[in-house]
């Protein structure tokens, strides 16, 4: 073994190697750098791909756009939620796909006028043309209809402080001489008709003004001379 040193410091064996082998892997490196390996024209040595024959050029062009799914991300299987009636109603309908159910009246109806005990139909209405309820409709049934703030009044309208909670006033619709009155109930705020304060009750007339608190109502009546549910029994 005899050590000897190359121009550029290196030591190696001169009687393995006739020249630096260090200095010879350094030139091959500045040939043919790994972190410059594409060449003028886009050209990379096939032996950095472990290929053999020509090189090839590089391709830059961006890969095709996958297609969509066609489910449109959603997973295979999916239904939406419906309830069981939805679904029976489905299965009953002879093929009659989105069939409902038929819908239910909240309040019974009487099925006869033998059960005219149950019957109690609007008679007319107050709307509310100024005030907190403005454009809501009130509904008057026959005798007496005590307004107040509680929702246990025949016309409730919480939304006006000035109102007594119970008994604010009263309106009602005597179908036997088929005549409207208003009048003060047992608050302590004066109600007026037409701006004039009433302190009894008295006869109203369709679209007189009714005040309550700080609400005006129109009276607008369905029953009267010209019609009453009792001609229709």
């Amino acid at each position: 073994m005899e050590i000897v040193r190359c121009s550029k410091g290196h030591f190696y064996d001169s009687e393995e190697n006739a020249t630096c082998p260090m200095c010879a892997a350094e030139a091959a490196r500045n040939k043919n750098p790994l972190g410059n390996n594409i060449l003028e024209d886009g050209i990379i040595p096939t032996e950095y791909f472990g290929q053999t024959g020509n090189s090839h050029a590089v391709d830059n062009t961006p890969s095709p756009t996958m297609p969509v799914d066609p489910n449109g991300g959603k997973v295979q299987g999916y239904q939406p939620t419906v309830s069981a009636d939805y679904q029976h109603a489905q299965s009953s309908s002879n093929g009659n796909m989105g069939a409902y159910p038929k819908t239910e009246p909240i309040f019974p109806v009487a099925a006869s006028s033998e059960e005219s005990t149950t019957f109690d139909p609007v008679v007319g209405w107050l709307v509310c043309i100024e005030g907190a309820t403005k454009g809501t409709d009130y509904r008057i049934h026959s005798q007496n209809n005590y307004i107040g703030r509680s929702a246990k009044m025949d016309i409730s309208i919480p939304e006006d402080s000035h109102i007594s909670a119970e008994n604010s006033a009263i309106i009602a619709y005597d179908n036997e001489d088929r005549t409207f009155y208003f009048g003060p109930g047992s608050g302590r705020n004066i109600v007026r008709v037409n701006g004039k304060p009433a302190l009894s009750v008295e006869k109203i007339e369709a679209y007189d003004v009714l005040t309550v608190g700080t609400t005006k109502l129109l009276f607008v009546p369905l029953c009267g001379d010209r019609f009453d549910w009792n001609e229709k029994k």
